[in-house]
């Protein structure tokens, strides 16, 4: 595996966004009273060009179990 400056910049981000996601799903089973509210941050975050109209399915999406 390589080492060094340049394959932590290419890794890093890759784990940090895995790590993101794993806390993200911690707090939502944490606080299950708050799913649909973080679920609609997550979406928003990553596709801010999606359409209001689109918004509540792709939260029922996220948030169903």
């Amino acid at each position: 595996m390589p080492d060094g400056p340049a394959h932590a910049t290419t890794t890093l981000p890759w784990l940090a966004a895995g790590t993101q996601d794993a806390m993200r799903a911690a707090w939502v089973a944490a606080h299950p009273d708050r799913a649909e509210a973080a679920a609609r941050d997550v979406v928003l975050a990553r596709h801010p060009a999606l359409p209001f109209s689109l918004l509540d399915e792709a939260v029922e999406l996220v948030t169903r179990r």
